[in-house]
């Protein structure tokens, strides 16, 4: 009986593992998140590296209770910042997107109150379904490098 139980978890533990790692095809890289005042609106930031010789479309983020994640692009039109949602974003055959300030991003709308140092744990969706594990550092500025 021991045995099967201990069959049945590493099975299930390997399974989840499977749904929401790193799977050699694509992977995220120094994610990190703005820090914003409470109810404030915010970003994400990573680096989205695909590794196979096909391209990869990401369709969306989902995260911890509270979050609600968007794809957005900034763009600007004569001198005025705007904002247009992204149904997915395509990360080239053997090529990196860079989700950086002033460009894609993920919009973070209404979190919960975010503390410098925080890691918020979000999953990146591909269109064929796999999901990737993000975690992201809360931190200040704009760069997001200390």
């Amino acid at each position: 009986m021991f045995a099967l139980k201990t069959i049945c978890f590493l099975f299930f533990a390997l399974l989840g593992w499977a749904s929401c790692s790193n799977d050699g095809e694509v992977s995220v890289l120094d994610a990190w998140i703005r820090l914003a005042t409470t109810g404030s609106n915010t970003a994400a930031f990573m680096k989205i590296d695909n590794n196979h010789k096909t391209p990869k479309s990401v369709v969306g983020f989902e995260g911890e209770q509270g979050f609600v994640f968007e794809l957005h692009e900034t763009s600007i039109e004569n001198g005025i910042a705007r904002m247009t949602k992204l149904e997915a974003l395509e990360v080239p055959a053997y090529g990196t997107k860079d989700l950086k300030p002033r460009g894609i991003h993920v919009m973070l709308k209404s979190p919960p109150k975010l503390k410098e140092g925080q890691e918020v744990k979000m999953w990146l969706r591909l269109a064929d379904g796999k999901q990737i594990l993000v975690q992201a550092i809360v931190r200040k500025g704009s760069s997001g490098r200390k």
